[in-house]
Formats: C-alpha cells, sequence, structure tokens
C-alpha cells in the first residue's frame, strides 16, 4: 500500500513539470488567446485554494490520507509557479481585472464547508476530507477539458491535459479509500 502512494506521489508531481514561458524557436512569445488566459486566471485560486485543504491532510490518523493530501499540495504549489510566471510572461494579471465576467463563476469551496472540514476528526475528518477533495479536484478537471477545448497556446493546453490526467487519477485513488 505505501508503494502504491509512493509511487502516485511521484505521477502526481510528475504532472506538475514546469514548462516555463512559451516561446517560438525565434523566441518570440506563441499565441495565446482569452481562454488561455482565463484558465490560468481560474486555476491559480483554485490552485491556492487546493492548498488549504490539502495541508489539512496532515491531521488524519491514516498515512495514506497524509501521503496523498502531501503530493496535492506539492503539485500544486508547483502548478501555482508555473501559471503565475506564465502570466506574468505574458503581461497578464494574475486574476481577471474587476467586472469581468468570464471566469468569475469558477468553482470554489464554501468557508463553511472548511469549517466543517476543521472541526472534524478521526474517520469523519478522513470522510469529509477526501469528499472535499474529490468535488475540488473535478472542478479542476472540468476547467482543464475546456481549455483543452478552447485554448490556443500549446504549453498551457498540455498543462490543462496534465491536470486533467493527474487530477483523474487522484479522484480514482480517493474513491478506493473512501471504499
Amino acid at each position: 500500500m505505501r508503494y502504491a502512494f509512493a509511487v502516485l506521489a511521484l505521477v502526481l508531481l510528475g504532472a506538475c513539470s514546469p514548462s516555463g514561458a512559451t516561446e517560438s524557436a525565434s523566441g518570440e512569445p506563441t499565441p495565446h488567446n482569452a481562454a488561455d488566459v482565463g484558465f490560468l486566471q481560474s486555476m491559480v485560486p483554485h490552485h491556492e485554494e487546493g492548498v488549504r485543504i490539502a495541508v489539512l491532510a496532515e491531521r488524519s490518523e491514516r498515512e495514506e490520507v497524509r501521503l496523498l493530501g502531501g503530493a496535492i499540495e506539492a503539485t500544486q504549489v508547483a502548478e501555482i509557479e508555473t501559471m503565475s510566471k506564465q502570466l506574468d510572461d505574458w503581461e497578464q494579471p494574475a486574476t481577471p481585472p474587476s467586472g469581468h465576467h468570464e471566469h468569475e463563476e469558477r468553482p470554489s469551496t464554501a468557508p463553511a464547508e472548511l469549517t466543517s472540514l476543521e472541526q472534524a476528526t478521526g474517520a469523519e475528518f478522513d470522510r469529509r476530507f477526501l469528499n472535499l477533495m474529490l468535488a475540488h479536484q473535478d472542478d479542476a478537471i472540468q476547467l482543464a477539458r475546456q481549455e483543452v477545448l478552447n485554448g490556443q497556446d500549446p504549453a498551457t493546453k498540455e498543462l490543462a491535459g496534465r491536470i486533467d490526467r493527474s487530477r483523474s487519477a487522484q479522484i480514482e485513488q480517493m474513491l478506493s479509500m473512501l471504499g
């Protein structure tokens, strides 16, 4: 069982290998579109929220839950750095400008859900943590799939594909933990 979680952690960390700024052979930035920018601007705060949830896994009594939380945290921190750098390279803000409606409805975890998780202990904590993280990672998959369909920048679309694959693997793992 420990081996499976170590392998999962390596897969998740490999899914976040930074690609840096996207440039053509001439060194010019590759074309990107509003979908690419919107995806990154949505995913950075989504990942920040995911990190806040993932660090709570250290409260679990189950080693497999703690390991999963640590792997999710490491993956999402690395992806935040990659996505933030890409936005900076494109001279785009980390969040959409005020009044921008396209990505204002990004999925997020309700504060009451986080409070409930923070107050839980034992098996109830594990159940709530896994269910909350399942929903959170499914939201990431949906955003990533939209980027693959609508984005233009190859590296951003590749990152979205890696997010889709790694979060899908995490969901399978969490479902097996829930039994």
